[in-house]
């Protein structure tokens, strides 16, 4: 989405940011992600997510999610998912795991070009609309430039390496690498761009917690766009 979204956060109203929180993701591996994220089983992991979310993000609160919702999932069991979720707010990026919110996506933005716009028929294009809610869901396409109490904000599912105004001091917050990337992680210094993903806090992060784990990173300058 090439729009710049503008959020000031208010005691009614705050943000919260989180990535690859796989719900419901039971892979037939030797450590499925739940185990190696401490879990006892999917279920467990499943109600964790849930109960952390609603404890930490209020209905009135705006919660952006960096891809990757859930994994291994129906779309009976999404629904249930994200009606269990009591945030009325979740802007949604789309990761590489985007089953089966995609699916939902493409047939709700046909219904509402067929139906509501004049019926208009495309033919085989696949249109893309955004922002675009459902229910509680507000996608936002694979992009996402913001300002959130006047900082500026680029967030993506891959982390990148070179973004917008970086060199001015936006903030760059990605997902992806579950937390394995070491330009990501809080502790590296050398850029502004953090990992928000399940796997470094299994929990979402506010951006007052956001900001403070950024102010002890550099800015690295490796553009043109300089204000000189």
């Amino acid at each position: 989405m090439n729009k710049t979204l503008r959020f000031n956060q208010t005691p009614e109203q705050k943000v919260y940011v989180v990535s690859d929180t796989h719900w419901n993701h039971n892979p037939k591996w030797p450590v499925p992600l739940w185990q190696a994220r401490g879990y006892k089983s999917v279920e467990e992991s499943n109600e964790h997510q849930r109960e952390t979310i609603n404890k930490i993000v209020r209905p009135t609160d705006i919660l952006i999610h960096l891809g990757d919702i859930t994994l291994n999932c129906n779309e009976e069991q999404f629904e249930k998912f994200i009606a269990s979720l009591n945030c009325q707010n979740i802007y949604t990026l789309w990761g590489n795991h985007n089953s089966p919110a995609w699916k939902i996506y493409q047939r709700e933005v046909d219904f509402l070009f067929k139906n509501l716009a004049g019926g208009i028929d495309q033919g085989n294009v696949d249109l893309e609309v955004y922002p675009f809610r459902y229910k509680n869901l507000i996608f936002v396409g694979n992009y996402l430039e913001a300002t959130i109490d006047g900082t500026y904000f680029v967030m993506s599912h891959y982390p990148i390496y070179v973004f917008n105004h970086m060199s001015k001091g936006a903030l760059h917050l990605c997902g992806h690498s579950h937390y394995n990337l070491e330009l990501s992680q809080a502790d590296n210094p050398t850029s502004k761009i953090l990992d928000v993903g399940w796997d470094g806090w299994a929990k979402p992060l506010s951006i007052d917690e956001v900001k403070t784990i950024m102010a002890k990173k550099n800015i690295l300058a490796v553009d043109h766009h300089r204000e000189d």
